[in-house]
């Protein structure tokens, strides 16, 4: 018998965010649930010129605190909520132009998904489908450009923090010619 999951821990394209926000910031006793609402609202329906840096930082600080209050009912609630504050920590850092700290929390959070995945599926033989950069196990080895040849100095990737705990094997794509699509984040 196969047994195939698919598996994507993406906060933001959550179906039942409102509800799970909702339900856990009552039962936090939380006296402002619309305002947690309407503001994380703002931010995930890419409304950020209506979203101040102190607004996204309410936003995690009150999620944090739900996380610390041990009232998260399931693992995966308590991962959707790490991501959704690891997604402001990404939107804040490539908005400032800090590409190195977006991709590091961002490849963090990615590995702590799969590892939490692991974790509740000791068994689970898993194939991880990301870009080529994000796979990459030893991304400070690679030289972009002559005249930057420490591009990468700062920067650690997914592929690089699942090689320090799985064995990793690695299928790079790259095409000749089209166009990317510009970063969500900035």
């Amino acid at each position: 018998e196969i047994n195939i999951s698919l598996l994507g821990l993406e906060a933001k394209s959550y179906p039942d965010l409102k509800k799970l926000i909702t339900f856990y910031s009552n039962k936090h006793n939380h006296d402002n649930t619309n305002k947690l609402i309407e503001a994380y609202n703002r931010f995930i329906e890419d409304k950020f010129d209506t979203v101040s840096i102190d607004d996204l930082r309410y936003i995690q600080k009150e999620f944090q605190n739900i996380l610390d209050s041990d009232i998260v009912e399931n693992t995966f609630d308590y991962q959707i909520f790490k991501n959704m504050i690891a997604s402001i920590d990404i939107y804040i850092y490539g908005a400032a132009g800090d590409i190195d700290m977006k991709n590091n929390v961002r490849d963090k959070n990615m590995a702590e998904n799969i590892f939490w995945y692991k974790k509740k599926h000791p068994k689970a033989k898993i194939i991880v489908w990301t870009a080529n950069f994000h796979g990459a196990k030893s991304i400070k080895n690679i030289r972009y450009k002559e005249k930057e040849p420490k591009v990468y100095e700062s920067n650690k990737l997914l592929g690089e923090y699942l090689s320090e705990h799985f064995k990793v094997y690695s299928i790079a794509f790259t095409s000749s010619e089209g166009n990317v699509l510009e970063n969500m984040y900035g």
